[in-house]
């Protein structure tokens, strides 16, 4: 076996790179930049009086070189010259070989080797491929890489005093950021510029189009350095006021970056199908989950099949896991299936291409939480294997424990906080959304409520089983947040008072969490700050979820989601971040305590679990959601247009889609520059629409920063570069909040319209703007669709006003542009399932009667939100009769799902 001793050295280069001839580095500032990876813990890398140094021992892992791996394609046709100027401190041989984007190689064996004598001069060397490249494209060169010795060891020191790739002086001396899958065009669109030098020369950009037309001027904002990041400064290009769809590029002096989409609703369209696919390719199959064993002494087998892998690294399944560390539990099973019914909801208006994949795809995750329900009426936490490597001992447990983060316990059953609360959530909404699949909606909903009775009841020497459950025997944020999601999913679903109070219960408890600065405390002395990196945007979610059910915490509900805002932007905006990185106040725990308080880009490597910690994708994509939903909350108006808070929402999805100092585009199969397979032999390759962990805090300096997939001590891949079921669910729910405030408000229905004297007839005509996905209204005879509610008319009344009517879920209010005189109408909703609803009379005056085949769970809502009556309601009952005269939302819902209206008492 050939023993290759060296360092890997990662240069992150232009996105405009496939423009640019060459690259040059002097090492010149005396910091080695972020790019700059050492990657063999043996090794030491310095940078001093204009050289880099490679400290190297002849002891290396396999490693033998040094490669510069371009995050962009480099064109050196003109030039294909490897320049560099090097002494070593004993003798060696180097070698140089190229590597295009492809993987075509050009070797410089065999002519090209050169031989170094030891600690005599400084060696000023060209190596020239112009004969040597074969079927290595010139124009798209991805690699270069230095042997030391090849074939041997090497031990000694390397001065590189520079080195520049192609011709220097064809090379801009900054860098572009984009994201590279696109941007909204209502949206905020900000493309970064980066540079090692102090300075650059221009002072404006131009945005130009496919044709290289001029169509947007603006100015180019310095920034500054990120303290930490090495020497880049960097510079900001914002172009949010265009708002034209197309392909652009900015372009500043003669360089150019890559092209990128602006388009609307550009990320849901661009990507929402693939996300979804991720889903369906992380499908469990394992047999053995038919009848699967429990740790510990419990000897029956169970039938828990179907689920999905945790991890593309990990055939496991977890509701939840860390559960030993008790402030890091993440939602894992469970908020996938809540957030694709979100996202429907969010996204109702415009998802037909992926609608019926993304419901069987929740049916599919739901059915999975179902069979995960024991008879005592708790939920099993983890299915374990030791990632795969011990397939045999596969088995029902809680994994993981101080020290040990493969030790297994008979501790599977699910506290609030470990799985529990979010699989209620999601259940009770299945239920609600009339989904189904292997199980009814009704089981899903009879599950979901029996879980929440067990885990609110008695426990075994503590006030509840959720106590109980909980490792620690408290509970914290975490429990609160989920518990609410619990409550407020079955209140929906059922409009039972009891689940209304504990909601009001467990919100009064987050709101309590608030510091006077702004942050929250995850323990109820106050003494840890809540950081997460997965979940850390749920409590302002579940929050604005409690104030779409009551008007009762409204004030204090606003007050908290301003605080959270502002601390949020006040502490990522306390230092230079050009990127906007939502950044995070947490405390360190290191031999058994906590450490001071400190603002931070990300988690502390020392932390209660005593190991995890990994790229934050999953809670940059919930930091997103929740800035954009509880937004929405303060402004009715509010869209994703440029402000602060649209501002930090956007950057965390650019990050995510390659706007970062790596331009390294995480969703996989978009974009230029992705990532390479996670290397686990039980493990899945790479699948296109799957979100690996991403960028962390250095190694080393916790204040630095890096993605770093080739560490010799190959385990650790698994904190960069492994998808992960929570990054895709969160990023789902990102680009339907995104698409959901981008213009989502509604279609206009166009009326000309008259009534004939006997009213049993309209005559006239009428348009849709556009087809409405689940549901197309018609006017008594002319209808445009099959799949129709209808509006007939009955008794004359003589009634001038417009009609209001709300679409499925509540999601968008469709709204007659023509005001028309009629009578009361009756409103007839058809759903998918084929279940009628019909409402008899709307504008009502006495009471609102419906016919229904069905007893439904009914509520009127005010527009302000306000809940004003709630119950039962069979066929022919009059409901609404003690209402004032107004506009409500009247909701229905019954085992074919929840139907909203907008209806009018006179």
């Amino acid at each position: 076996m050939k023993i290759y001793l060296g360092i890997i050295i990662t240069f992150i280069s232009s996105l405009s790179i496939a423009q640019s001839m060459g690259y040059k580095d002097d090492f010149e500032d005396g910091t080695i930049s972020p790019v700059i990876t050492e990657v063999d813990y043996d090794f030491g890398l310095e940078e001093t009086d204009g050289e880099l140094l490679a400290f190297m021992n002849g002891n290396g892992p396999g490693w033998g070189n040094i490669d510069f791996t371009f995050a962009s394609t480099v064109n050196f046709s003109n030039d294909p010259i490897v320049r560099f100027s090097i002494m070593a401190s004993s003798d060696v041989t180097i070698r140089f070989d190229l590597k295009d984007a492809d993987g075509n190689v050009a070797r410089g064996d065999n002519g090209l080797e050169v031989d170094l004598i030891g600690g005599v001069q400084y060696y000023d060397l060209e190596v020239d491929f112009s004969s040597r490249l074969g079927d290595v494209d010139e124009a798209r060169m991805k690699t270069i890489v230095m042997f030391f010795n090849p074939g041997g060891n090497y031990s000694g020191v390397a001065y590189i005093d520079q080195i520049s790739l192609g011709d220097p002086e064809a090379v801009t001396n900054f860098t572009y950021h984009i994201n590279q899958v696109g941007y909204e065009r209502t949206g905020v669109k900000t493309v970064l510029l980066n540079s090692l030098e102090s300075a650059i020369s221009y002072a404006t950009f131009e945005l130009v189009n496919a044709n290289d037309d001029v169509v947007f001027t603006g100015d180019i904002v310095e920034n500054g350095q990120v303290q930490g990041w090495g020497g880049n400064k960097y510079w900001t290009c914002d172009f949010s006021d265009f708002m034209q769809s197309g392909e652009f590029k900015v372009k500043i002096g003669t360089s150019k970056s890559l092209s990128f989409k602006i388009g609307d609703n550009l990320l849901f369209e661009e990507s929402a199908a693939s996300v979804i696919n991720f889903f369906t390719e992380m499908r469990s199959d394992n047999a053995s989950d038919y009848n699967l064993s429990f740790n510990g002494s419990r000897s029956d087998g169970v039938d828990v099949h179907g689920g999905w892998w945790d991890a593309n690294g990990d055939p496991g399944k977890h509701m939840s896991h860390l559960s030993y560390a008790n402030h890091f539990n993440p939602q894992q099973i469970p908020m996938v299936v809540w957030s694709l019914l979100k996202s429907y909801e969010l996204t109702l208006d415009f998802n037909a291409s992926v609608k019926y994949d993304l419901l069987a795809e929740a049916a599919f995750g739901a059915d999975y939480m179902v069979r995960n329900f024991d008879d005592e009426g708790y939920f099993y936490l983890s299915i374990f294997d030791d990632w795969g490597g011990a397939p045999n001992t596969r088995e029902i447990c809680e994994w993981g424990q101080e020290g040990d983060n493969a030790a297994r316990t008979s501790d599977y059953k699910c506290a609030f906080r470990e799985g529990g609360g979010m699989i209620i959530a999601a259940l009770a909404r299945s239920y609600y959304m009339g989904l189904s699949g292997d199980f009814t909606n009704q089981e899903y909903l009879s599950t979901a409520e029996l879980a929440y009775a067990h885990l609110t009841s008695s426990g075994n020497g503590f006030e509840t089983k959720n106590l109980e459950y909980c490792n620690d025997h408290k509970e914290n944020i975490i429990d609160d947040y989920c518990a609410l999601m619990a409550a407020v999913e079955l209140y929906r679903a059922t409009l039972k008072k009891s689940y209304y109070d504990d909601a009001l219960v467990r919100a009064d408890k987050l709101l309590a969490r608030l510091q006077p600065e702004g942050w929250l405390a995850s323990d109820d002395d106050a003494n840890r700050p809540f950081y997460h990196a997965a979940d850390e945007g749920l409590p302002l979610i579940a929050l604005v979820a409690f104030k779409n059910i009551s008007a009762e915490r409204d004030s204090e509900i606003i007050d908290f989601i301003n605080n959270q805002i502002e601390w949020y932007k006040g502490i990522s905006s306390n230092v230079v971040n050009p990127f906007n990185y939502v950044r995070q106040y947490r405390k360190a725990y290191k031999d058994g305590q906590l450490q001071d308080v400190k603002e931070a880009f990300f988690i502390p490597h020392d932390n209660e679990t005593g190991y995890w910690w990994q790229g934050e994708n999953a809670r940059l994509a919930s930091m997103s959601t929740a800035f954009l939903l509880a937004s929405r909350e303060l402004d009715n108006d509010f869209n994703n247009t440029a402000s602060d808070v649209a501002k930090l929402a956007t950057s965390q999805l650019d990050w995510i889609l390659g706007k970062n100092p790596f331009d390294l585009c995480m969703l996989y199969g978009f974009g230029l520059n992705n990532y390479i397979d996670y290397p686990s032999s039980a493990g899945k390759l790479n699948i296109v629409g799957g979100i690996c962990n991403g960028i962390s805090a250095g190694l080393v300096d916790e204040d630095s920063l890096t993605f770093q997939p080739y560490a010799d001590d190959a385990w650790q891949n698994w904190r960069w570069i492994e998808q992960w079921l929570p990054h895709d669910a969160w990023y789902m729910l990102a680009i339907s909040s995104v698409a959901h405030l981008n213009g989502t408000s509604g279609h206009n229905i166009d009326f000309d319209v008259e009534i004939s004297d006997d009213c049993s007839q309209l005559t006239g005509e009428y348009s849709f703007s556009e087809t409405v996905n689940d549901f197309v209204w018609s006017i008594d005879g002319i209808t445009s669709d099959d799949n129709t509610p209808s509006l007939t008319l009955q008794e004359e009344k003589s009634v001038s006003s417009s009609l209001y009517i709300r679409n499925e879920y509540g999601s968008n209010v469709q709204t007659k542009t023509t005001d028309f005189k009629f009578s009361t109408q009756c409103i007839t909703a058809t759903s998918e399932f084929g279940e009628t609803i019909k409402i008899n009379s709307n504008p009502f005056i006495n009471g609102l009667s419906l016919s229904t085949s069905q007893e439904l769970q009914y509520t009127f809502i005010t527009i302000s939100g306000l809940e004003v009556e709630h119950g039962q309601v069979q066929s022919g009952q009059l409901i609404g009769e003690s209402l004032q005269g107004g506009v409500y939302l009247l909701t229905l819902s019954g085992v074919s799902g929840l139907h909203t209206f907008e209806v009018v008492k006179l």
